[in-house]
């Protein structure tokens, strides 16, 4: 007489170390004969099959084994690791659509198969994992619209490389009073808060920009081709542009290849060419050569004859001594109008004043009628012979 037996199916998923597609299943049975005893210490015969869509559906993946039953009736297989009779395991897309595990066995160990068994697989922790996060594609997702209030994204390409092809503008962020954060290496790089505040290098920032940084620079901005590089103050602003520093030592600097050019020392002096300036404005400078001066210049742009003035502080040079300071200006070329040495020296026409006033160029008249013939008014000076004189 033909024994009927029973089967009792446990499947378990499991997955390697980094959640990636499982290579096998684990697979648990209670095998019983028809007068509910179990078959026990006994090899039986059994086809695996994975179907796709429904109970009835496309085999994808089949394969045999020959387990033995424990003392307690039960066998325990990997399935993924039995003898290939079709299809591939390891390339099954799990995520696409629903999938039945379909058992045939025979108890005498043959291909005789008598007891036939076909059950859903239901999610488990691996299915969950795979269907919500790594097999995500633009295809996957069928519409977004219930979910997130973003529209259909599948029809888009969303999650295609490079970003989305079309749609509208985007919101990123939340509609509750939480704060927002971005990281890179589990680091927070950049933070918005949720009275936005933006902080980058800070979780805490007490300002609209707050940066804080461990380096030596805050920002490093480039412009290509001939533009200039603009900070723009919203036109029509009637408020002042302040750079602040509260270190307790530490002043403000313009600096260009790494050197300061200008800076507002912490007591409020002014340096041109100096960190470290002694007045209110001091300008310092190493000349290319020995005889060029340190130098202000003043120039009237208007002027059509090139007109200017400059403040010279020469080291030395040709024509005057050590040390010199000068009024020079002019047009074109431009000339040394006043010399003061170090001596303390006033020279007028000459670059190396002898007395404490020495003037050269003086025009020589006979005498007071003459010179006011010649022009010169009341106060003016002229020399006759070695003899300085002033008009009266």
């Amino acid at each position: 007489m033909k024994k009927i037996f029973t089967l009792l199916a446990t499947v378990l998923f499991t997955a390697t170390a980094w959640a990636q597609s499982p290579e096998k299943m684990s697979y648990q049975a209670v095998i019983r004969n028809s007068s509910d005893q179990l078959v026990t210490d006994t090899q039986v015969g059994m086809q695996i099959s994975i179907l796709q869509g429904s109970a009835s559906g496309t085999e994808v993946y089949v394969e045999t084994q020959t387990p033995t039953t424990n003392a307690n009736g039960l066998i325990s297989i990997e399935i993924g690791n039995g003898t290939l009779v079709s299809g591939d395991f390891t390339t099954i897309d799990w995520a696409n659509g629903l999938y039945f595990i379909k058992t045939e066995t025979d108890p005498t160990g043959g291909t005789n198969y008598t007891i036939t068994g076909t059950n859903q697989l239901l999610s488990v922790p691996y299915a969950l994992h795979a269907k919500t996060v790594n097999g995500i594609t633009s295809t996957n997702i069928t519409d977004w619209n219930t979910a997130f209030g973003w529209g259909d994204h599948s029809t888009v390409g969303y999650f295609a490389a490079g970003g989305e092809a079309g749609g509208t503008d985007r919101t990123l962020g939340n509609t509750d009073d939480y704060s927002l954060g971005f990281k890179t290496n589990d680091v927070t790089r950049l933070f918005i808060k949720n009275n936005g505040y933006v902080g980058i290098g800070t979780t805490n920032p007490n300002a609209p920009l707050h940066i804080t940084t461990t380096g030596n620079y805050i920002a490093h901005a480039l412009t290509s081709g001939t533009s200039d590089l603009i900070f723009n103050v919203v036109p029509g602003s009637t408020k002042d542009f302040i750079l602040n520093n509260n270190g307790a030592g530490g002043g403000i600097a313009l600096s260009i290849g790494n050197s300061k050019k200008l800076i507002v020392a912490n007591g409020g002096n002014i340096g041109i060419g100096t960190a470290s300036p002694a007045a209110k404005l001091e300008v310092a400078d190493t000349p290319p050569g020995t005889n060029d001066p340190v130098a202000i210049r003043i120039t009237n742009l208007r002027s059509s004859l090139d007109l200017f003035w400059e403040l010279r502080a020469y080291d030395s040079g040709a024509g005057g001594p050590y040390g010199r300071f000068s009024i020079f200006g002019g047009t074109s070329g431009g000339s040394d109008k006043l010399v003061i040495t170090t001596s303390g020296n006033v020279g007028i026409g000459t670059t190396d004043p002898k007395s404490k006033l020495h003037v050269v160029g003086l025009p020589e008249y006979a005498d007071n009628a003459a010179a006011i013939t010649a022009g010169l008014t009341v106060g003016s000076f002229y020399r006759t012979g070695d003899q300085l004189k002033v008009v009266h």
